[in-house]
């Protein structure tokens, strides 16, 4: 038995979110965000036993041509601070900034979150379309993630 993922996808490139959406939401529950603060503004409406599955994170939101777009580190420190029910099974750093993606991922394992990094391609999003272990997933349980 399989589940459909509730994904959380922040990006501020319009061609990546058109990926993940070739990839994942025939599948998957896709939730896209464009800045930090509509990304913890998405996390925030969930309560009870909603939560996302799995969250993408980008760091680099056009803060420079656009400091108020924030970065994924804001995010990635909002899902530290959840409470562990509300927190996704998996997040996915998946920015090209290696010093950026470096802090958000400490950011998180620092906080016991389960968490991956990984530089965004094509190739990358359809690994992750195949590699989750959907029956692994319940209460307590986390997205696993499989290499090739």
């Amino acid at each position: 038995m399989t589940k459909r993922l509730n994904i959380l996808i922040l990006d501020d490139d319009e061609a990546r979110h058109r990926t993940f959406i070739a990839h994942l939401k025939q599948d998957h529950t896709l939730t896209h965000a464009w800045s930090s603060q509509e990304a913890n503004s998405r996390l925030g409406r969930f309560s009870g036993e909603s939560t996302y599955d799995v969250v993408f994170l980008d760091h680099d939101l056009g803060e420079f041509d656009e400091p108020s777009l924030g970065t994924g580190l804001h995010v990635a420190e909002t899902i530290a601070t959840m409470p562990l029910e509300h927190r996704p099974s998996l997040v996915v750093v998946h920015s090209h900034n290696p010093d950026g993606a470096k802090r958000m991922t400490v950011v998180l394992a620092a906080a016991g979150v389960n968490v991956v990094r990984e530089s965004f391609s094509e190739k990358f999003v359809k690994r992750c379309a195949r590699s989750w272990s959907l029956d692994a997933l319940g209460p307590g349980n986390h997205v696993s993630w499989k290499t090739p």
